[in-house]
């Protein structure tokens, strides 16, 4: 992280669309990580000026480490792996770190704000503390972030540039994490059809299968971070069960 990172302890100048090439290739990596090198060779980004700007994002998000030679997936970065996009769109956008999450609550609370005013706020929040240079490109990357979250729209450039909260984004902040669909009983009761059989993965030492309405999740389990992931979803499994359940009790109960 360079020294204008370190004071506003934000990531500037941030490829999005190479943030999201960086993460898909980590997820075939390993928990022993990649040889940062042939990372950015394996996405075309060995001559890409942005990519060491846009594996502190990574890094500041949560989501990827480095030792400076090897890049790896965080256990939050891996439970990414086995989520839809909405899924993992909701996650991130509830894991903001907080200045980002001060940030997107201010376009939030005015439903729309243009870049200048961004700055502004931010200067009356922490401070003049960095060059205007790099202030404009450290809301530039934080911009294209939310909108690649998609909690909000972001139109036009430099300082008329103008952040518009998105549906979502007005309701993310008040969803429950990582809600994943659990079968209706309904949906599950045999018609006397023969249940589909379950493929385990080939030549797999532990393997583990969740089967959900919507899709399979399944592992060889190699490393910790594996049990870490399936940890992760079988919690947001139960989450759905426990609501579904506490709806279904409630409704019992104003029957009676």
């Amino acid at each position: 992280m360079s020294k204008e990172e370190s004071k506003t302890k934000l990531p500037y100048h941030a490829d999005i669309q190479l943030f999201e090439k960086m993460l898909a290739d980590l997820k075939t990596s390993g928990a022993e990580g990649i040889n940062q090198d042939t990372l950015w060779a394996n996405i075309g980004a060995t001559k890409n000026s942005l990519r060491s700007f846009t594996l502190n994002l990574g890094k500041y998000l949560g989501l990827v480490a480095s030792d400076g030679n090897k890049a790896w997936l965080t256990d939050f970065g891996t439970t990414l792996r086995y989520m839809s996009k909405d899924e993992r769109n909701k996650t991130l956008a509830l894991k903001l770190p907080p200045n980002y999450l001060t940030m997107f609550k201010w376009i939030r609370d005015a439903k729309e704000l243009r870049s200048n005013e961004l700055k502004r706020k931010f200067i009356e929040t922490w401070g003049n503390i960095i060059s205007a240079a790099v202030l404009d490109r450290a809301i530039a990357t934080f911009l294209n972030y939310c909108a690649w979250l998609e909690i909000i729209v972001y139109q036009g450039r430099g300082n008329q540039a103008k952040a518009i909260i998105t549906d979502f984004g007005k309701r993310v902040l008040e969803l429950s994490p990582l809600e994943i669909k659990t079968p209706d009983k309904k949906e599950n009761e045999s018609d006397g059809k023969q249940e589909h059989e379950i493929k385990l993965p080939e030549k797999a030492t532990y393997p583990i299968i969740i089967k959900t309405r919507d899709r399979d999740f399944d592992w060889d389990v190699k490393s910790m971070t594996d049990w870490t992931v399936i940890d992760s979803v079988i919690k947001s499994i139960r989450e759905g069960w426990e609501k579904t359940h506490q709806k279904s009790k409630e409704g019992d109960s104003k029957g009676k």
